[in-house]
């Protein structure tokens, strides 16, 4: 069965007064159906750039947007990339992808019920009268362990908790491939934390998803693969049980060193330097100023991506034959 999403050569590019920020340079992956990839990684490394760059929710100051993003419906495949707007609008937008974003919960309109607030979003992408757009706003809020009550609440008679399950109802409404969830769980207590972390495990195999996420211990928890970020790019990616246990690209290792365990004591690792301004990356590998196993052709010559085992791959000259 071909993947339900594909990313091929992804690049987007804005433009500042210091210069082009090179936020997604060159990101290529697959979404199997049913799936969850979690891309991980460092803040600054591009992780939300990477999910706006998929749903192609691009701010005025974008200088490049290329490559190719190519959703699956059944026999009926649909180029992100290349479609005008208002059919990107129509047919695409939360019908078939759809995004819950970071700190989504101060996103809901502070003067509507929740109802309201969900019809509005419902009828824009959807041609349906108020009772029947509310008996689906309904339905979703039960589906993420919500009462029909909320419908009539207000959001600031909603904990940050209850907020986050309406969007994440709000974005599986029109029953969409792909969702892209760009840090569900920040700026959550650790038992709301739980809370969406068994939501989201519990809609496993119903929604492709894309995790975005710097917390590699939800990765752990719900994700099938792993993908790495660094810079604008992809370090590694695999199985997640693989990249977790047996990482072959120096910053996945470093990383899970600096990362603290329950089960194990440990000396913390850590990274030195910081993530490198995407305005002028290092040439050559993008992490090689701050890898302990950096050579000279690291820091001349990009590296390419390497199946180091089936299903596994990694952008490291390390790996080259």
């Amino acid at each position: 069965m071909p993947p339900v999403l594909t990313v091929e050569g992804l690049r987007l590019y804005y433009g500042t007064n210091k210069g082009v920020v090179k936020a997604v340079d060159g990101v290529s992956f697959e979404l199997e159906k049913g799936e969850v990839l979690a891309v991980v990684g460092e803040s600054g490394s591009g992780k939300s750039s990477l999910g706006y760059a998929v749903m192609r929710l691009l701010p005025e100051n974008v200088v490049l947007y290329d490559g190719r993003v190519v959703l699956r419906d059944g026999d009926v495949e649909l180029d992100i990339t290349s479609m005008d707007e208002e059919t990107l609008r129509r047919e695409v937008r939360w019908k078939r992808i759809s995004m819950v974003f970071q700190a989504s919960m101060n996103a809901i309109d502070p003067v509507s019920t929740i109802g309201d607030f969900i019809y509005r979003v419902i009828k824009e992408h959807k041609p349906v009268d108020k009772r029947t757009g509310l008996a689906m706003a309904a339905d979703a809020l039960k589906s993420v362990g919500l009462p029909t009550a909320v419908l009539d609440m207000y959001p600031f008679e909603l904990s940050g908790g209850m907020k986050q399950r309406v969007m994440i109802a709000l974005a599986l409404i029109l029953r969409p491939l792909v969702v892209i969830l760009d840090e569900p769980t920040s700026a959550l207590d650790v038992i709301t934390q739980a809370n969406i972390i068994s939501l989201l495990k519990s809609l496993k195999g119903d929604v492709s998803m894309m995790l975005i996420t710097h917390d590699l211990a939800l990765a752990s928890e719900i994700a099938d693969r792993i993908a790495v970020m660094y810079a604008g790019k992809l370090a590694e990616i695999g199985p997640s049980d693989v990249v977790l246990t047996a990482p072959r690209h120096p910053y996945t290792k470093a990383l899970l060193e600096s990362t603290p365990t329950l089960r194990q004591d440990k000396v913390l690792g850590f990274i030195p330097g910081r993530v490198p301004s995407l305005i002028n990356p290092p040439q050559g590998c993008r992490f090689h100023p701050r890898c302990k196993y950096a050579m000279p052709i690291c820091s001349r010559e990009e590296p390419p991506m390497v199946e180091a085992s089936p299903g596994h791959k990694a952008a490291c000259w390390l790996l080259r034959p």
